[in-house]
C-alpha cells in the first residue's frame, strides 16, 4: 500500500504523532488517490489507524466516517466493523 497526504504535518501539535498519523489514514480528504479508491483501501488503512488507536478510539472514528454520506465508504467501513469487531455501524 502507497500512501500520500494531502495535510501539512504541525511540529506543534499537542496529539502524539501516532495518534495524528492515524487519523490522516482515515481521513479521506487527506487521501490523494480520490474518494473511490479510498472506499476501495479502506481495509488496509482501517486495519492499520485501528492498531495504533486501539478499538475503543478506533470504531467511533469508523462510524463517524460511515455517517458522511458517502455509499460506498459507508459499506466498506460498515463490511470492516462487522468483520473485526463483530458490530453494526449504528451501534
Amino acid at each position: 500500500m502507497v500512501l500520500t497526504f494531502l495535510s501539512q504535518w504541525n511540529v506543534n501539535s499537542k496529539t502524539d504523532p501516532q495518534t495524528r498519523f492515524a487519523d490522516l489514514l482515515l481521513n479521506p480528504s487527506a487521501s490523494t488517490t480520490g474518494s473511490a479508491y479510498f472506499a476501495q483501501t479502506l481495509f488496509e488503512s482501517a486495519s492499520a489507524a485501528c492498531l495504533i488507536l486501539g478499538q475503543d478510539r478506533c470504531k467511533p472514528k469508523l462510524r463517524e466516517l460511515a455517517a458522511l454520506g458517502n455509499s460506498e465508504l459507508s459499506r466498506e467501513v460498515c463490511g470492516f466493523l462487522g468483520s473485526q469487531f463483530g458490530e453494526k455501524c449504528s451501534e
